[in-house]
């Protein structure tokens, strides 16, 4: 008689995950990566310059709206939208898996944001969290892939708003 494989925790996680509603599915995604990237913060703090920072200057305030608005919207479409409609437009690749979407998405946000080690690290981490919520909703719509991956994005720049912010105050 041959034993069936039993699932593995990544795959009975990524089965309840999946199995959200669809602001809890997103939610719990963007926590996730708050307990991931920062303890990765704090392991690559030694190899971090002052070219990974983002040197603000001036009135925060004028960055609010590119932060919350202009930058999520523009590269939810170039980092997701556009990979997607390659992948499964142009190219008609099937959606069996997430994962070849996810590294796709997750290189292109590599490739628009500066090439230091520090941030190729966080982009592609943060770029994958995104292409997961893209790559969740897309089969369903295209409109809520891209606004629940925008809201994240949105939701990720809001905290780096605030941090520049509070440096201003100082």
């Amino acid at each position: 008689m041959i034993a069936e494989p039993t699932p593995s925790r990544i795959s009975l996680y990524l089965t309840w995950l999946n199995g959200l509603p669809e602001w809890r599915f997103s939610g719990t995604l963007y926590l996730l990566r708050w307990v991931v990237v920062l303890p990765m913060g704090v392991l690559l703090s030694p190899l971090a310059t002052s070219a990974d920072e983002f040197h603000a200057k001036g009135d925060p305030w004028r960055y609010l709206i590119p932060f919350l608005v202009a930058a999520p919207t523009l590269e939810t479409l170039i980092e997701c939208t556009l990979p997607n409609w390659l992948m499964y437009g142009a190219l008609k690749m099937q959606r069996q898996t997430a994962w070849p979407f996810v590294f796709v998405s997750a290189m292109v946000m590599v490739i628009l944001h500066p090439l230091t080690p520090a941030v190729i690290v966080f982009a592609f981490i943060t770029g994958s969290f995104l292409a997961y919520v893209y790559a969740h909703f897309a089969p369903q719509s295209q409109f809520k892939a891209f606004l629940h991956t925008a809201m994240f994005h949105a939701a990720i720049n809001v905290v780096g708003w605030f941090g520049i912010l509070i440096h201003s105050m100082t």
